[in-house]
């Protein structure tokens, strides 16, 4: 695959360069963090393979070429995932699937959904503070240096983050 030295330090440097945004880019296809850090392994797997039709790690060329790479790998791996459902649905009408696994499936799933519409309703400051909080997992002070930010004021927009997203999930109760 990476015959070269070259290529070695090709995908070192894609890699640290436009990793963020691969990842950004499958969890915003795939809202589920484990599926989106499985996408991102396999767009660098198919990157590698490819490694030959990248010339220059900083052209825009290169940053197109990722993003299609990795939109692509969301697309197989969303295909993949709806036949794994029409299979659990299958399960569920031959009585394979019990009615509890049924009912907790369907609660997260809604669950899932409600807190995805909010986070999205958020401004894109909050957004990025509780993708990297609680998607990425990041500690405050790697967050810190992420966002150029001191250690306090992470803090603070992590808990006023929170705070509004919060609001707008009681929003929604007082509605129904």
């Amino acid at each position: 695959m990476l015959e070269t030295d070259e290529d070695k330090v090709k995908i070192i440097q894609i890699y640290e360069r436009y990793e963020g945004l691969v990842f950004y880019i499958a969890h915003d296809f795939l809202r589920n963090q484990q599926d989106a850090e499985d996408a991102t392994h396999d767009a660098f797997l198919k990157i590698a393979k490819n490694i030959d039709c990248i010339e220059e790690v900083l052209s825009h060329k290169t940053k197109g070429f990722v993003v299609i790479v990795i939109e692509n790998v969301c697309k197989d791996f969303l295909k993949k995932k709806k036949k794994v459902k029409l299979t659990s649905l299958e399960q569920m009408e031959y009585g394979l699937a019990t009615d509890e696994d049924v009912e907790t499936s369907v609660i997260e799933s809604i669950t899932a959904e409600i807190l995805r519409e909010k986070v999205d309703e958020l401004e894109p400051i909050h957004q990025e503070a509780l993708m990297l909080r609680y998607l990425k997992q990041l500690s405050y002070d790697e967050m810190s240096n992420i966002l150029g930010l001191k250690n306090s004021a992470v803090r603070k927009r992590v808990q006023r983050s929170r705070d509004i997203l919060a609001k707008k999930l009681n929003e929604r109760d007082i509605e129904r």
